[in-house]
């Protein structure tokens, strides 16, 4: 089964009006997003969504625009959830003083939290952008907001190398979401090492000054 024809723009989703559609269309999306999660891009098809949520056809099609729209309706709701907890960790960290041990390891927390909770999701997203400009260009637009959120929490007078630290973070996390756990280790790099292990590299490159 070939991978779905890569969505070249962003769809307007068709909002059901009624409760008993609405109800249709979270199955539809929830169908979609596990195929997408369990089995990725392959499995993602207007045949087995319909029969994973037991809808017919013209059910989807009355939402959005084939299986690009729906592609994007997956997508759009999925990556709402990776930027809650995205927003929630670095606001948690805004909290913490600046230039301190406890914001870099805050920001570190909230850049880990994001990747590790969303895993599941972001693995097949991050594999279908690479062929894909469209999907290619949100990603990269939504990966800078995150360096930047990142670097403006770290940048502070008696600190040196924020935006460099926050790139770093940013590319192991991705890193570990596409290659897993121990592509460069000889055993299994757990959640909280894969965190502390990030967390001493930025402690060491932002506390030498």
């Amino acid at each position: 089964m070939s991978v779905p024809d890569a969505p070249s723009s962003r769809p307007v989703v068709r909002a059901p009006s009624q409760e008993r559609t609405r109800e249709s269309w979270e199955r539809i999306i929830d169908a979609g997003t596990r195929l997408l999660e369990e089995e990725g891009f392959e499995a993602l098809t207007i045949s087995a969504v319909c029969r994973a949520a037991r809808v017919s056809p013209p059910t989807i099609y009355a939402r959005v625009d084939g299986l690009a729209g729906l592609f994007w309706a997956i997508y759009d709701r999925g990556m709402t959830a990776v930027r809650a907890t995205q927003d929630a960790d670095l606001r948690a960290a805004a909290q913490t003083p600046p230039g301190s041990r406890e914001r870099t390891i805050a920001v570190v927390t909230a850049g880990c939290a994001t990747f590790v909770e969303h895993e599941r999701f972001l693995r097949p997203v991050i594999r279908f952008a690479s062929s894909n400009e469209a999907l290619l260009a949100r990603g990269a637009a939504s990966s800078q907001a995150l360096v930047d959120a990142m670097t403006d929490l770290l940048s502070h007078p008696g600190t040196d190398g924020a935006e460099a630290v926050a790139r770093m973070i940013y590319a192991e996390c991705v890193f570990r979401v596409m290659y897993g756990d121990h592509f460069l280790g000889h055993s299994p790099e757990s959640a909280v090492e894969f965190q502390e292990r990030l967390t001493g590299l930025a402690l060491a490159r932002l506390m030498q000054a």
